[in-house]
């Protein structure tokens, strides 16, 4: 009971000296403990994130960007193959050396390759879906599309704060071709461009009708496809591509892109991954720091009861007795 109270004693006369300490730990290990958990559940639910927005949209695992005409034919090797489960294309028109930049007057323009698709295709692979204000993803209301209006990858709305009804200007060479924004979407290909340097917008097929007849850009195709459940994606692209090489005519003359899903996925999800490793990094050394601030403060708080301790030392008291005390008092 005795040691009881002079533990207590002791305690109360030494946590007055220590507050400011405890408050700089305690804070530290708030600040560690949430940027641990925010950088652990962005690293963990990532993949998960971007494998929902693709189940959402029924997003291809391989996507292929080609001018080739002969457009039956590829469609035909892609569902002959065993491993494809299916198997879709959807006319684009490619944008080679545009440009863009907000409203109708240029002040900095953006130099980016641009495929447009049409709002109205519906294909059975990589549907359109817009995201709304609580991040969901909902089908896009055509009826109310205006001709000159556009959907944008949600990329241009986080980081460079494009918003619905914004003026959007693509430009090629001296023409310059005005839309509003109606909305953006979430997607896996050509959604970043530090991965793949361009972006994939949809216009309405009037206006789609209007710039193909002023010849503007490059007719062409995207062709995805799935592939059946327990087969490796990276493998049955790679048993394609020479199949496409050897049957399909002119096509190593042409400009042909192939995208895979997990490259598109690890690639848009890199620079987050190491922002979230350096937060780790900050966190880890938060926690350093927080294990020297408790270190300095019982070698502190043991040099201030060196009297107090001298003190029961000569009353009696044993080093048993003494270490309850002290050990106490710290927990």
């Amino acid at each position: 009971m005795v040691d009881n109270m002079n533990r207590i004693i002791i305690a109360k006369s030494n946590l007055k000296k220590k507050k400011v300490d405890m408050l700089v730990v305690l804070l530290l290990v708030a600040i560690t403990f949430v940027l641990f958990y925010i950088s652990g559940s962005v690293i963990f639910n990532l993949d998960a994130v971007q494998e929902r927005v693709n189940e959402q949209k029924n997003g291809a695992d391989v996507v292929i960007l080609s001018a080739n005409p002969h457009q039956e034919e590829i469609i035909s090797l892609l569902e002959a193959q065993p491993k494809v489960e299916t198997v879709a294309a959807e006319a684009v028109l490619v944008l080679y050396g545009s440009s863009y930049y907000r409203g109708d007057e240029v002040s900095e323009d953006s130099k980016l390759d641009f495929i447009l698709g049409s709002i109205d295709w519906e294909g059975e692979l990589s549907q359109l879906l817009l995201t709304d204000e609580d991040n969901k993803s909902v089908p896009p209301d055509r009826s109310q599309m205006k001709d000159d209006a556009i959907v944008l990858p949600y990329y241009l709305k986080t980081a460079e704060g494009y918003q619905v009804g914004d003026g959007f200007t693509i430009k090629m060479g001296e023409q310059s071709y005005s839309f509003e924004v109606a909305g953006f979407t979430e997607a896996i290909f050509f959604s970043v461009p530090s991965v793949v340097p361009m972006f994939k917008g949809y216009i309405t097929a009037a206006r789609m009708a209007e710039l193909r007849a002023q010849a503007i850009g490059v007719d062409g195709n995207i062709y995805m496809y799935t592939v059946k459940a327990g087969e490796s994606i990276q493998q049955v692209d790679d048993e394609i591509k020479p199949l496409l090489d050897e049957s399909i005519a002119d096509w190593q003359q042409g400009n042909n892109m192939v995208l895979e899903k997990e490259r598109m996925k690890m690639g848009s999800a890199i620079y987050v991954y190491i922002l979230m490793a350096i937060v780790s990094v900050f966190a880890l050394m938060l926690l350093i720091i927080a294990v020297f601030v408790i270190r300095f403060s019982l070698n502190n708080s043991l040099e201030m009861n060196l009297k107090n301790i001298g003190m029961f030392q000569a009353n009696g008291y044993t080093a048993g007795q003494l270490s309850r005390i002290t050990i106490g008092e710290i927990l």
